[in-house]
């Protein structure tokens, strides 16, 4: 499994639907996500999830909150 299905996997085990919007890439050994969320609280859950997975000098969260 390489690591964006690993990411989208660990977003459908959180229960919260709106992660499964997210895009993922990984690019250079860099995570970046991006896509639109309905709250900062989701955004920072992505991130978590992210850095988990990523470490934290290997994450861009790029996502925007509508």
């Amino acid at each position: 499994m390489n690591l964006v299905e690993q990411l989208k996997k660990s977003f459908e085990h959180l229960g919260y639907p709106q992660l499964q919007a997210i895009q993922c890439s990984v690019e250079d050994g860099i995570l970046r996500m991006t896509g639109q969320l309905d709250s900062f609280y989701l955004k920072q859950v992505a991130q978590s999830v992210a850095i988990k997975i990523m470490g934290p000098n290997f994450v861009q969260n790029q996502i925007e909150v509508k």
